[in-house]
């Protein structure tokens, strides 16, 4: 009856959203709640009663008068992670329906946490920002993976990485106490005040991106990367389902990159440097 749930950018590969009147992390200071289930997040209680729980005590909060609790339960011989999002989870049709109304390209997803994993297990909390229906591409993307005992709360910080110029339109927050394999029963996992930031120093130099120049396109062979004298950076190939493809090292003149292998099709490059900062990003087409 109930399979085991899938890594988180997996069932975020394969979610149908549905906008709602957010615009940023619904409920993120878990505050309030009905029972056991925190207002504008989704859980798996209704199959695995207790995998999330609204936190009272003390120790358990880091800021208000709650947080969440997910705890990984055994249910007829699986394992079921307690999973929380802000859309419906379908264990059946490993998805997740819903999402938020957003359109802005924060710095990065932040929050507090607290980890008492059994054995190596580890959590995932993600943040995926998108465009509209019906392609629903992924702009840009947040994970931060816990793991090793974290008895205190802690803060923690996941640079969204860009692989899209769009401005997205939706959003969707998910949280695990496993992963989809070697997930451990009574692994639990505590999060509060979870939200994005804006750093206005960090993403595209409109002056570094102006010097850089990528072509041609649409390429059939060899695709060119001029970085005008920028040291330091790397350019990422990703395919229209957001998937890297391609990774290579820039110097500081002309590139040439070999494209010769992909399938014809709209890709986007990201050039980025090794501090990992987006100098700049754009599409092209291979055919």
């Amino acid at each position: 009856m109930i399979k085991k749930l899938l890594s988180i950018t997996s069932i975020a590969l394969f979610s149908v959203f549905t906008v709602t009147a957010q615009s940023t992390v619904p409920n993120g200071n878990f505050e309030s709640w009905s029972g056991q289930n925190a207002t504008s997040w989704n859980n798996l209680n209704g199959v695995a009663p207790g995998s999330c729980t609204k936190a009272t005590a003390g120790a358990d909060i880091h800021g208000g008068s709650a947080a969440i609790i997910l705890k990984t339960l055994s249910v007829l011989g699986n394992t079921a992670p307690g999973t929380a999002a802000t859309g419906t989870i379908n264990l059946l049709q490993q998805t997740v329906t819903g999402g938020v109304a957003f359109t802005d390209r924060p710095d990065s997803l932040t929050g507090w946490y607290k980890y008492a994993p059994v054995g190596n297990d580890a959590g995932n909390i993600v943040a995926i920002l998108l465009t509209a229906d019906p392609a629903r591409d992924t702009v840009g993307i947040a994970t931060f993976f816990p793991s090793g005992t974290v008895s205190t709360y802690t803060y923690f910080k996941a640079a969204f990485e860009y692989r899209l110029p769009d401005a997205p339109t939706q959003a969707l927050f998910i949280m695990a106490s496993s992963g989809a394999t070697g997930g451990q029963v009574n692994t639990m996992m505590y999060v509060d005040d979870l939200g994005v930031v804006y750093n206005p120093t960090v993403g595209v130099d409109e002056a570094l991106a102006d010097k850089i120049a990528v072509y041609p396109n649409p390429v059939s062979e060899n695709l060119f990367v001029n970085m005008a004298g920028i040291q330091g950076a790397n350019v990422s190939i990703f395919d229209i389902t957001g998937k890297k493809v391609a990774q290579h090292n820039l110097t500081e003149k002309l590139n040439s990159i070999n494209v010769a292998s992909l399938a014809n099709g709209m890709y986007v490059y990201q050039v980025s440097n090794n501090a990992k900062e987006t100098l700049k990003t754009g599409k092209f087409i291979v055919k």
